[in-house]
């Protein structure tokens, strides 16, 4: 009988692991504003989703205030039969911030946001909850830094999860009236996975660690421009499976792991409407570990209801500049922040 069930348990365990492979997973970027903006916010990051993009600019926030994005993406094969396929992230990015003016300007928040998404055929999920804190340690010096629990969750001919520890720092620096700086590092992620089968199924993942530095400019007094490079430390994955190591080797270089963003803020003074356009490249990973550059145009629009809510909308195209670049993943991205101010 012991015989037969650590034959049975070996099989179980070959066979996983025959079917063992790290399984693609691409950057989220949560929250309208930025996401409008090409990307590129890190050195302005002058709302509260700067929760995601750089934790110093919460210090922005004047009155306690709730937010929730919500996310729809939709992947186009052909624009004349389209089919169209609709993913929503739920929550793409929550949660609250609490301002403090004692003793010099500082803020805390909460926040639960998928920083990265999987691709998958199965419903997969990565949620972020975190504190976040941030400081003004000088008149032009802010710093922030946000720390949680990552929790992983996969649902398919079986159910899994995993829970590693995640952390960021942000930095903004007010070089004059009309540029600033900024500077936000996210470390990486490693969350160790369990399976259902008697604790025999086991994974570790180690998730990228990601910089991102920049400017931003006040051009003109209705124009802001900012101009950000952003670092994706795709060699620091790490995928392990029943002590088997599957770790991707992926290609590095400008335009692989190294990214520029480029943004633009338009103020339109007769309606008093804000208008962000931007343009950035991406790496996203085929299912074979493979990783190829996409070129994202990116516009957004906000506007305010009954002078507490404030609602900010973006879309990321990829499919119409898919005629500029071919090895476009072509997938529309729409991003719907509101804040509600106490």
């Amino acid at each position: 009988m012991k015989l037969r069930f650590w034959v049975i348990g070996f099989i179980i365990l070959w066979g996983l692991n025959l079917n063992a492979y790290w399984e693609a997973y691409n950057i989220y970027r949560c929250g309208g504003k930025g996401l409008a903006t090409g990307g590129a916010f890190t050195s302005i990051a002058n709302d509260v989703s700067a929760i995601y993009w750089n934790p110093a600019g919460l210090i922005f926030t004047e009155k306690i205030t709730a937010f929730y994005t919500f996310d729809a993406q939709l992947k186009i094969h052909h624009l004349l039969a389209p089919s169209l396929k609709v993913t929503f992230k739920t929550p793409a990015l929550i949660g609250i911030v609490f301002p403090i003016k004692k003793p010099n300007i500082s803020t805390l928040g909460f926040a639960v946001f998928t920083p990265f998404q999987r691709k998958t055929k199965d419903e997969y999920a990565m949620y972020f909850f975190s504190a976040t804190g941030a400081y003004r340690v000088h008149p032009r010096v802010s710093v922030g830094a946000n720390i949680g629990v990552a929790y992983t969750t996969y649902k398919g001919d079986f159910n899994y999860g995993g829970i590693g520890f995640r952390w960021q720092i942000g930095l903004l620096y007010f070089i004059s009236s009309r540029v600033r700086a900024g500077l936000n590092y996210q470390f990486k992620t490693t969350v160790k996975w369990r399976g259902v089968y008697y604790g025999i199924w086991q994974r570790k993942e180690t998730f990228p660690d990601i910089l991102q530095t920049g400017v931003a400019i006040k051009i003109k007094k209705n124009i802001i421009t900012s101009i950000e490079m952003e670092y994706q430390n795709w060699n620091s994955v790490e995928y392990i499976e029943n002590y088997q190591n599957y770790s991707p080797s992926i290609e590095t270089g400008l335009f692989k792991t190294i990214h520029p963003h480029i943004g633009f803020l338009i103020s339109e003074y007769g309606s008093g409407a804000l208008i962000r356009t931007g343009l950035y490249t991406d790496s996203y990973v085929t299912d074979e570990g493979k990783n190829k550059t996409q070129l994202v145009w990116t516009i957004g629009l906000n506007g305010y209801a009954f002078e507490i809510i404030r609602v900010e909308a973006a879309i990321a195209d990829a499919y119409l500049m898919s005629f500029l670049n071919s090895s476009n993943e072509k997938i529309e991205t729409i991003q719907i922040t509101v804040e509600y101010q106490f």
